[in-house]
């Protein structure tokens, strides 16, 4: 991350300069230098990184520019966060001047092999959020219409926000959200006869809602803007700001109202979605026939969960009590539970289904492990093991062969703590994903093409390899550190890391071992923190820090 003015020549002309906060880097061989100061000299000699005369191309649209620092300079900047090694480098940061998208590429001394680069993506309030091609689109007739599409790219794209630091980007999505809220609800209203406000698979810049398409298998999903929802809470979390938690409840509560008017009980008393799609998957009847509508799918029973639980929170902190609080109260625990097939994998529909894609891009009845968090290691040991398998299913049968895709399947295997999986998801990914200008490749009738959601999901898994955050279901529980170290990235540091309840984390390890861990609150904080084996509850005043050891005790 780079915490320095840069310069660029903007799409306009001239040259406009913007102050960029601390993000994340991350990077494929753990060879991460983070700068403050002298700090930064006595990192990249441990870690072996070349600083002088660093190479940053900074490209906004078509534009470039090419900009000279010596190593006294990138010492001198602050903050600074630097991932270099043996595969691609992806880096989010935030801005509060430049445009829309802004792309570095760190080359030469930096990075030790072809096809890596470091990315800076921020998005100021009053832009648009990111969609499938942003600036970076060429085309009057680009691939998917450059929409936004909100089955999972376009919430992929905002997955590194609040760990790395981007809170603030998130402004735009939450702008689209309310654009699309009374045409939500007219389509809740015309197309279901329910209160509250619906979403598809798409929107655009207007905030369509209606269907989109002639897809079956993803057109007629109505969890879109419930989705898209579940950023609200999450949001709030990170910031724990009550002004953006009261403006944004209306909306969170119009989606949550239209899901107790649409949702049916089944035979077993189970609320369920119907109709709906486990997006853009096709399933197969003992019969042989093939089919896409169904009833209650497993992601939409898990987006669901996290929706009710994150809004009846929400209610709970602005002490809100009315008809649609009891609602959701009464309808969330008799929500059908994830379940496990025969074989040991988790269910995708209701029923154990052959499937006509057996390696699918999309792994949907995996919401629950990422980016949910109702799927863990230690709270759900046996979905976690179904999840594995699932995951296991889908490669074998050449799952991931999308960016965005092998991304979410990184993510899954950080949240499974498997840092040697992680590893090779990312190379595959650099390998058969990554065009040589490091952006997200996606294949598509008319060839590769770019999507710049599978570059944003790579950060975020990243991120998740350091720092990886526990739920009770709704609230932050703990704190993983380094749960998902790659074996090639066995010595680094990471400074500007962001937890739930507005603390930053900087960590610095060695062969494979956490040597510190600084936490910064900038309000009163407290978390439980475990590393190998140590645990420790954490408690700090607001503007405190504190230093930690391997043991996770105070360094004084």
């Amino acid at each position: 991350f780079f915490g320095f003015f840069l310069r660029f020549k903007g799409l306009c002309g001239g040259f406009q300069r913007a102050l960029v906060q601390p993000g994340l880097v991350a990077a494929d061989k753990a060879v991460i230098a983070p700068s403050t100061g002298a700090f930064a000299a006595a990192h990249h000699q441990r870690l072996g990184i070349d600083l002088p005369a660093v190479k940053l191309f900074a490209h906004l649209g078509h534009k470039v520019v090419q900009m000279q620092l010596d190593a006294a300079e990138l010492c001198a900047v602050r903050p600074f966060v630097l991932l270099v090694g043996a595969g691609c480098t992806i880096a989010v940061a935030k801005g509060q001047v430049l445009a829309r998208f802004v792309r570095i590429h760190c080359i030469k001394d930096l990075l030790l092999v072809p096809h890596k680069a470091v990315q800076l993506v921020f998005h100021r309030p009053g832009s648009l959020p990111a969609n499938l091609q942003g600036v970076w689109n060429d085309s009057f007739f680009p691939p998917w219409d450059s929409k936004y599409t909100i089955n999972i790219n376009t919430e992929m794209n905002y997955w590194p926000a609040n760990i790395c630091g981007l809170a603030q980007s998130e402004e735009p999505l939450f702008d689209l959200l309310a654009r699309m809220v009374p045409n939500g609800q007219r389509t809740a209203r015309e197309l279901y006869h329910c209160r509250g406000f619906v979403a598809h698979h798409n929107t655009d810049l207007w905030g369509d809602t209606d269907p989109q398409d002639r897809y079956i298998p993803a057109s007629f999903w109505p969890m879109g803007a419930a989705w898209l929802c579940t950023h609200i809470w999450r949001h709030y979390l990170y910031s724990g700001d009550m002004q953006f938690l009261r403006a944004q409840f209306p909306m969170l509560e119009q989606a949550v109202l239209f899901f107790t008017d649409f949702l049916e009980q089944d035979a077993a008393g189970y609320y369920v979605t119907n109709p709906s799609v486990s997006p853009e998957n096709t399933y197969i009847l003992p019969d042989g026939v093939r089919g896409h509508l169904c009833i209650g799918p497993t992601m939409d029973r898990q987006i669901l969960r996290e929706l009710f639980a994150g809004y009846l929170a929400a209610a709970a902190k602005l002490s809100v009590t009315n008809e649609t609080t009891c609602a959701a109260a009464a309808i969330l625990p008799r929500l059908r539970p994830t379940q496990i097939g025969s074989d040991g994998r988790l269910l995708e529909w209701g029923g154990e289904y052959g499937e006509a894609e057996p390696g699918h891009r999309h792994i949907s009845h995996l919401y629950g492990l990422a980016p949910g968090n109702e799927i863990s290691t230690l709270a759900t040991p046996e979905l976690a093991a179904a999840a594995r398998k699932t995951l296991e299913y889908r490669l074998a049968h050449g799952g991931g062969y999308t960016g965005w895709s092998r991304a979410w399947i990184t993510l899954f295997w950080a949240r499974l703590g498997e840092g040697s999986k992680v590893e090779e998801n990312l190379r595959a990914l650099y390998a058969n994903s990554t065009f040589p200008n490091l952006m997200d490749n996606h294949p598509s009738k008319r060839g590769p093409v770019f999507q710049i959601d599978g570059n944003y999901g790579t950060t975020a898994a990243m991120a998740e390899c350091l720092a990886q955050v526990s739920y009770d279901g709704v609230n932050p529980q703990a704190v993983s550190l380094l749960p998902a170290l790659p074996p090639n990235w066995q010595s680094g540091a990471v400074q500007g890391l962001c937890l739930p309840g507005g603390a930053c984390l900087d960590l610095v390890w060695e062969n494979g071992t956490l040597q510190t861990a600084a936490l910064h609150a900038a309000a009163p904080w407290k978390m439980r923190l475990h590393c190998a084996g140590a645990e420790a509850e954490i408690e700090l005043s607001a503007r405190q820090s504190v230093t930690l050891n391997a043991a996770l005790q105070p360094i004084h």
